[in-house]
């Protein structure tokens, strides 16, 4: 019966020959620790592999995921300036287009209410219109929402 020991993962002949040691497990941030102060040159490799008790073939597999890792994160890093940089774009794109919408409505109010007459405007305003309300027409239409319910009284002759 061929096992396998937990530390080396060499094969040994028998249960007995096989070294009865748990694998210690780090976490992430432990991990990032160590391959940042190796980066930084606080410590070499060699000298962690002995300090945490393991092979320098583990931090080298340590400093392969951080490095990679971090590649991640600035390349999600540059994704996410260019999408803000569309997107700025993009706004400052509608912006404008706002911008010269509302100078094209605010010329059509002030030339309908020039050259059209009052009364002509108020038989514009749709009273049954779901997708514009009646306060949206007569400020586009320049009339005072008031005076289109007014009915003028029948006059009265005097005898």
């Amino acid at each position: 019966m061929i096992t396998y020991s937990i530390q080396t993962l060499a094969p040994s002949r028998t249960p007995e020959t096989t070294l009865a040691t748990e694998k210690t497990w780090y976490t992430p941030e432990e991990k990032l620790n160590v391959y940042l102060d190796i980066w930084q040159n606080k410590k070499t490799v060699v000298q962690y592999a002995q300090e945490l008790g393991i092979s320098v073939e583990r931090i080298a597999r340590w400093e392969q995921q951080a490095a990679a890792f971090i590649g991640k994160l600035l390349h999600g890093q540059e994704q996410l300036k260019e999408k803000q940089n569309q997107l700025q774009q993009q706004l400052a794109g509608t912006q404008s287009a706002l911008d010269k919408k509302s100078a094209h409505l605010d010329w059509l109010k002030t030339t309908l209410a020039a050259n059209t007459s009052r009364k002509e405007r108020s038989h514009w305003v749709d009273y049954h219109c779901r997708d514009l309300p009646l306060n949206v027409q007569t400020d586009l239409l320049k009339l005072n929402r008031s005076s289109l319910y007014y009915k003028s009284a029948a006059v009265q002759k005097k005898q």
